[in-house]
């Protein structure tokens, strides 16, 4: 679909965004490495000295000065998300009185009522259900060792 002229294109692009981040990471100005002193939110690349800046174009500059400023921000949304993704695949027992959960607001004990989920991740994506609805539903499935698992039936809810 892409043609070999717009392929090379391409390519150059991702090279020089390579080399640019690595220069980033091993050139110093001032005794402090430029991605550190680009982590800083006064400090644009266009305060470095031209020799550092002259390697690439400000197209190059702007997204490696973007990446460095937010990779920390970036590392914990991974991490979030790896989260996330665990709490996926949690089943949620089918025969579940959404009633019983304390905390979920009315609303969301209604569509989780009405929709039946049959996964944490499934009733993530239900409209109106919050992420702070999926956690408490998710510690309380955890609590009351609801989570169905292979070959195991669902266990009845812990009362304190």
């Amino acid at each position: 679909m892409v043609g070999s002229d717009q392929w090379q294109r391409f390519c150059n692009k991702a090279a020089l965004l390579e080399q640019t981040r690595t220069l980033a990471g091993q050139a110093v100005h001032n005794g402090t490495p430029v991605s550190r002193l680009l982590k800083r939110p006064e400090v644009n690349w266009t305060d470095l000295p031209s020799d550092i800046t002259a390697v690439a174009p400000a197209e190059i500059w702007d997204l490696v000065a973007t990446e460095v400023k937010y990779e920390g921000y970036v590392a914990k949304q991974v991490v979030q998300n790896e989260i996330l993704a665990k709490r996926d695949h949690l089943r949620i027992p089918g025969e579940l009185d959404f009633g019983q959960v304390p905390g979920l607001r009315a609303e969301t004990r209604q569509k989780l009522g009405v929709v039946r989920p049959a996964t944490l991740g499934q009733a993530s994506r239900i409209s109106g259900i919050t992420s702070a609805d999926i956690s408490i539903l998710h510690i309380w499935l955890s609590r009351n060792d609801l989570r169905l698992r292979p070959g195991r039936p669902a266990a009845e809810p812990v009362t304190p």
